[in-house]
């Protein structure tokens, strides 16, 4: 949401000083711009506000302050609360490409009456504002990013799974198919799945449902065959091909190899989750978010 240079019906105190209808006022944020292996991190997000009588709006519940982000290309438009004090805000790899732009607004939680400031320019100087609920009283057009996202990474290792609708069915059940891991879900749940498999806020929930397990369950099988067996990884792979991307994703992670000795004596319900970006805790801090937005959004509506 770049305000640009729209006209408001009340003064604006607008980064971009020629826009703004305050003399000295600032209000700005910054961030450094940092990734890691699955998201984009916007580290150390804040705003600086010089200005008294807007200061006062926040401390005193009357106004907020949001970080902006949008991706044209992938339909992502997600606000972030921040505050002065340095905060970090993750974004998922997968929800960004290409053109990104990074803005910043303050806006009223309430109605406002009688605002003034002794920083107004002289046309608004001895004014008083009435300012509705949801207005914006400060903004940053902010930055234009880009990110080059190779959206293969989130398939490196989920691509051993094949995950299918079964009538015979009506619980979720798993089995090795040489190249992949299928898994069998009833028709009614599957129709779930394939209609929310895309959203970014499912994306942990599913893989901590589906995949984890089922990959937990292929990794002990293997265990237990090279034991009972006596027989390597390279031997393992000629049954369970998807190994070869577990294996991959191990080095990737880890830097190292997963050798023989490794492989037998890991605990696979650990293993599974780190191979899958630890998606089972995430999963329960997404299921919190979606329930604590929806109540928000009740209260709102009340």
């Amino acid at each position: 949401m770049q305000i640009g240079n729209k006209l408001f019906p009340y003064p604006i105190l607008n980064r971009t000083k020629n826009l703004s209808a305050y003399k000295t006022s600032n209000f700005y944020f910054e961030y450094d711009e940092t990734d890691d292996e699955a998201d984009f991190v916007l580290h150390n997000a804040h705003y600086v506000l010089q200005n008294d009588e807007l200061r006062d709006l926040v401390a005193n519940g009357k106004a907020e302050v949001k970080l902006l982000v949008e991706c044209s290309p992938t339909v992502f438009r997600e606000n972030y609360a921040i505050t002065e004090e340095p905060s970090d805000i993750r974004i998922p790899f997968g929800s960004l490409k290409d053109r990104v732009v990074i803005s910043c607004f303050m806006y009223a939680k309430e109605n406002i009456t009688c605002f003034s400031s002794s920083d107004f320019l002289e046309d608004y100087s001895g004014y008083q504002f009435d300012i509705d609920k949801y207005s914006i009283l400060a903004v940053d057009d902010g930055y234009t990013t880009r990110i080059e996202y190779d959206d293969t990474i989130d398939d490196k290792v989920s691509s051993i799974f094949l995950i299918i609708s079964n009538e015979d069915t009506d619980v979720i059940k798993y089995r090795n198919q040489g190249t992949k891991i299928v898994i069998d879900v009833p028709s009614d749940a599957f129709t779930a799945y394939d209609t929310l498999k895309t959203n970014e806020y499912t994306r942990n929930i599913f893989f901590g449902l589906l995949a984890i397990p089922a990959l937990q369950f292929m990794l002990q099988q293997v265990q237990v065959d090279m034991k009972v067996n006596d027989t390597t990884l390279d031997d393992e792979t000629v049954d369970f091909v998807w190994l070869e991307s577990v294996r991959n994703a191990y080095k990737r992670i880890n830097d190292n190899d997963l050798d023989d000795s490794t492989f037998l004596k890991a605990d696979v319900e650990v293993l599974a989750q780190e191979l899958l970006n630890k998606s089972s805790s995430k999963a329960l801090d997404d299921v919190f978010g979606i329930i604590t937005q929806q109540q928000m959004e009740a209260l709102i509506d009340e």
